[in-house]
């Protein structure tokens, strides 16, 4: 089953100052069965590489094998279904139209989202959407952790 990876969630299994076992376990179940997100997810990753180059959380380096990862991902990018579903589902729900975008893509193609965010766990219960847990330690490797 598809894992529908939030950017959050992607960045800090990428990010060199972050250790999260439920971030790269979602990775790696995505490598693996596949990875769905948004269209804007691309904007999002950019973003908070963006963020992180400017608190100095990484250098030239860093950025470089970060990007790396990312595309090694490459997620299967959905376009939204029209212009009013994630304003329906964000109004439902109580979050961002952002968000929503995640929990649209994860109902329509029946995946599971991956997200520690609290409020989009909550959002997405609610929502009828399965949600990515960890079911064994699975650690992905991309050269800087053993």
């Amino acid at each position: 089953m598809a894992i529908v990876l939030d950017a959050s969630t992607a960045l800090a299994a990428v990010l060199p100052d972050e250790e999260s076992a439920f971030c790269e376990s979602a990775v790696a179940t995505g490598l693996k069965e596949g990875i769905v997100a948004p269209a804007l997810w691309a904007y999002e990753v950019q973003n908070g590489l963006l963020i992180a180059l400017r608190r100095k959380r990484l250098d030239a380096e860093s950025l470089a094998q970060a990007l790396e990862a990312l595309r090694s991902f490459a997620p299967d990018l959905k376009a939204s279904e029209g212009i009013s579903t994630e304003l329906r589902i964000a109004q439902e729900h109580g979050v961002t139209a952002y968000d929503a975008a995640y929990l649209a893509v994860a109902r329509a193609i029946g995946g599971k989202l991956a997200t520690s965010d609290h409020k989009l766990r909550a959002a997405a219960t609610s929502a009828g959407v399965r949600l990515f847990s960890v079911a064994r330690s699975t650690r992905v490797s991309r050269g800087r952790r053993a």
